[in-house]
């Protein structure tokens, strides 16, 4: 059944990716020092029954956020016995929304920077039978397609999501970069 976007963004261009972690288990007895603003890792239930690490998109179990868009929950779940690292660009994990295009192809929808070329890098580390909780942005537009989020890693691989309805603007495949607002005393003079 078709997803219900009416209360997601509407953009004429691609937007920044990205999902906030954090490496740092939450330590309950120091509550007091704990940030709320971070992304914990949480341990999987007991009996989980998954195996391996995998990318969940749950867009029916997403709610609005500060800026009263719809999201997708999101979970990176590691249900192996490693620690496993990732590279994040300041704290975010380099996630990206891809959905199939008219001509039958999978396009990005979002953008990131280049992890490697990013001198903000740093490394992020999900413990054994542990997951991250993130949202991921809901669209809105004239184009309905299926879509799906990616994780760039390290050695040029990428995980890949389940797939879920998503409308959009079709201009969300354009690759142009997102810029801000340009203020009038940054302008040039003459």
């Amino acid at each position: 059944h078709a997803r219900d976007d009416s209360a997601g963004m509407y953009s004429k261009r691609q937007r920044s990716g990205g999902a906030m972690v954090t490496s740092r288990l939450k330590d309950p007895r120091h509550a007091e020092f704990s940030d709320p603003g971070r992304n914990y890792p949480l341990p999987l239930p007991e009996g989980h029954a998954g195996r391996g690490l995998y990318l969940l998109v749950a867009p029916h179990a997403g709610s609005a956020f500060h800026d009263n868009f719809s999201r997708s929950t999101v979970a990176l779940v590691n249900a192996t016995d490693a620690l496993l690292e990732f590279r994040s660009i300041q704290g975010n994990l380099p996630t990206v929304q891809e959905a199939i295009a008219p001509d039958g192809n999978w396009k990005p929808i979002e953008s990131f920077p280049s992890v490697g070329a990013s001198s903000a890098q740093s490394l992020v580390y999900l413990p054994p039978k542990h997951y991250w909780l993130t949202k991921v942005r809901g669209y809105r537009g004239e184009f309905a397609t299926r879509a799906r989020l990616t994780l760039e890693m390290t050695g040029g691989m990428r995980l890949i999501s389940n797939e879920f309805d998503q409308n959009i603007s079709i201009s969300q495949f354009n690759p142009e970069p997102e810029t801000a607002p340009v203020n009038p005393r940054d302008r040039p003079s003459g």
